[in-house]
């Protein structure tokens, strides 16, 4: 299915407005979803708060399947590259984005695939966000084989390979891979940036209780 079921909206939109990127790829974009997600966020906080530069965000997107691209969607990405995702990540250059977003697409490759799109995305975004199920969801589709799901993967493969930081999450496992310096001070930064938010958003209830 084109979509992500809603449960990590806020985490990762936390996320997303504390790096502040100037330039994001969305990877298996579906419908767009986490597109105008950070679209209408980022721009929000960079008018409203001067965090960031609404002017210079830049949002692609990746997708491989062109029946579920809409003139909606192309109003949230900068461009759309459709095509198969390992091939398109092969012809970016190295960081060439603050942030790839790739949710709900890990559990679409086999194993060996999936490990090369881990360490494509790594390469091509200097902070690289995984999220894919904690159990296995069978799926399949004779219309889009791209939406059959072909693996699960576990905590312990993602600090294998380098998580710097894991998301809670009672449905998905969430994963941050930092490639460069500034994203690897950001996620050893996060658990006490979270904190603050968690607190300042107890003490507004308190407010208003």
């Amino acid at each position: 299915m084109p979509y992500s079921h809603p449960w990590k909206i806020s985490s990762l939109v936390a996320v997303m407005l504390k790096y502040a990127p100037d330039s994001i790829l969305d990877v298996g974009a579906g419908e767009g979803m986490y597109g105008f997600l950070a679209r209408h966020h980022l721009v929000n906080q960079a008018v409203w708060e001067g965090v960031g530069d609404a002017s210079s965000l830049r949002i692609d997107a990746i997708e491989g399947y062109e029946p579920y691209i809409t003139d909606n969607m192309r109003l949230a990405y900068d461009e759309i590259i459709v095509e198969d995702a390992l091939t398109a990540l092969g012809n970016i250059e190295n960081h060439s984005y603050d942030l790839v977003l790739a949710l709900d697409i890990l559990e679409h490759f086999d194993r060996l695939d999936g490990l090369y799109f881990l360490q494509e995305c790594r390469r091509v975004g200097r902070l690289t966000i995984i999220a894919t199920p904690n159990h296995f969801i069978h799926q399949e589709s004779a219309e889009n084989p791209l939406e059959n799901h072909r693996s699960i993967w576990r905590r312990r493969e993602f600090k294998r390979l380098g998580a710097a930081l894991l998301l809670p999450d009672d449905y998905s496992l969430i994963a941050l891979f930092a490639s460069d310096r500034l994203a690897k001070d950001f996620c050893v930064r996060w658990p006490w940036y979270e904190r603050r938010r968690k607190l300042g958003a107890a003490r507004r209830r308190l407010r208003l209780a």
